[in-house]
């Protein structure tokens, strides 16, 4: 079990990941995955739609992880930038009309998802 002097402290953490450290940035967003997938799902309908937005948001987080002030929670800005990316899916989406057979639905969210935290995929 490891001891409370060897869990680094979330201002170490995004001190190292602003240098550059992806692991300290994997560990800083680590918490927030599922949250933030769920709310792309919520607003896209559709896994692969918020897959695409979760990956645009954490690449766009990483790039501007410099403009990220306290004292708010840092997942207050997460939320910010995957709606910003859900809504450019969905913009994207607007520009390119479907055929009225390919009219989509709302894609059921998978258990294997809602049952374990796995979302290491975005954080290789």
């Amino acid at each position: 079990m490891p001891q409370a002097e060897d869990i680094p402290l979330a201002s170490d953490l995004l001190a190292a990941a602003r240098a550059g450290d992806g692991e300290a940035f994997s560990a800083l967003i680590g918490p927030h995955l599922r949250a933030l997938h769920v709310h792309a799902y919520r607003m896209l309908g559709s896994l692969d739609d918020a897959d695409e937005a979760l990956q645009d948001a954490l690449l766009s987080a990483w790039r501007a992880l410099d403009s990220y002030r306290g004292p708010a929670p840092l997942a207050h800005w997460l939320y910010r930038i995957t709606t910003n990316s859900s809504l450019k899916v969905i913009r994207a989406k607007a520009r390119h009309p479907v055929p009225a057979g390919e009219i989509g639905y709302l894609q059921p969210y998978p258990d294997r998802l809602l049952d374990q935290g796995g979302f290491g995929i975005w954080l290789r």
